[in-house]
């Protein structure tokens, strides 16, 4: 997977769809307009039943990147928090 969207100019609060992971070592970018917004990539190894926050520094509530390293996973990203001039897009990278 070399680049894939979770969200591309999102505007409302929501949870993206799951990515499959194949393990190893990945970016996460967040851009666009907060507004009070918070970003948080998860990831999960036991099909979708419990998710977790990837790292500290994958959770955004301003523009940013990091990276980071996961076994194969589902990842995903949850927004919440927005106001009314939202609009993210949030991708990974591998």
């Amino acid at each position: 997977m070399p680049s894939a969207a979770l969200f591309t100019t999102q505007t409302a609060d929501a949870t993206s769809s799951t990515l499959q992971w194949f393990g190893g070592t990945g970016n996460v970018r967040a851009v666009g307009t907060f507004d009070s917004a918070t970003a948080d990539l998860q990831y999960s190894v036991d099909g979708a039943a419990t998710w977790q926050a990837v790292a500290s520094d994958s959770t955004f509530t301003t523009a940013g990147n990091c990276n980071f390293t996961l076994p194969p996973c589902d990842v995903r990203c949850v927004i919440s928090g927005g106001g009314g001039s939202l609009s993210l897009t949030i991708a990974v990278v591998q």
